[in-house]
């Protein structure tokens, strides 16, 4: 737990994974210069291939009430999370919108499932520290991590 206006007291790079629960500076105008310039300070903290995950309650019925929070569409997450040219999904489930930002830029290789795990984690077959085999115990397995720009929910998961 943070304020996020502060800053974090790690150098950038430092996280494979970053959740936001319910941060104020979403529930606000998503195009405005404070709302872009926290997703790219908390983009910041993530190494290459890391997510950013942002969960916030919402009835996405674009409510601006005078003086009371906003009640953003989800077209209104989805031109945030894609304004900034990396992978994103925006989702909406049982009142909460689910958005992701991938630290991984568009066109840059994509999600192989069969490896079930994103590209540039260690465990990636493609980098130096593949394992030998998958442990079944700890893998999240196929459609963990979906492919560029919104998704639908994966009915296996």
């Amino acid at each position: 737990c943070c304020d996020i206006t502060e800053g974090l007291p790690f150098p950038p790079a430092s996280f494979d994974a970053v959740l936001a629960r319910g941060c104020s500076h979403y529930h606000y105008d998503l195009q405005s210069e404070q709302a872009l310039e926290t997703t790219s300070m908390i983009m910041s903290y993530l190494r290459p291939g890391g997510l950013f995950v942002m969960v916030i309650v919402t009835d996405l019925s674009g409510r601006r009430e005078p003086g009371k929070i906003w009640q953003n569409k989800i077209e209104d997450y989805r031109r945030h999370f894609s304004s900034f040219d990396r992978r994103w999904s925006v989702d909406w489930v049982s009142g909460t919108a689910i958005c992701g930002l991938w630290n991984t830029p568009l066109g840059a290789e994509a999600f192989d499932p069969a490896a079930g795990v994103p590209p540039g984690c260690a465990r990636h077959p493609k980098t130096e520290n593949a394992l030998a085999r998958e442990d079944p115990r700890t893998s999240m397995g196929p459609g963990h991590f979906r492919g560029d720009g919104p998704t639908r929910p994966d009915p296996r998961l």
